[in-house]
């Protein structure tokens, strides 16, 4: 489990991207289930970039 403080709208874009993560105020929280797989992993973090990216650059490059 890992926390990070974020803003709220960035834990919205993630979850319009079919990444389910907890969001308790600024807080983005992600709990992966304990049998993940690599390619589900590297989905996560992929999608989770991409949300990151979209908000504070304005989109992937």
């Amino acid at each position: 489990m890992a926390s990070v403080e974020l803003a709220t709208s960035v834990a919205r874009a993630a979850q319009e991207q079919g990444f389910l993560i907890r969001n308790f105020g600024p807080v983005l929280t992600v709990a992966p289930p304990l049998v993940i797989s690599e390619e589900e992993a590297e989905y996560g973090a992929r999608t989770l970039a991409h949300a990151i990216c979209a908000i504070t650059e304005g989109g992937m490059r």
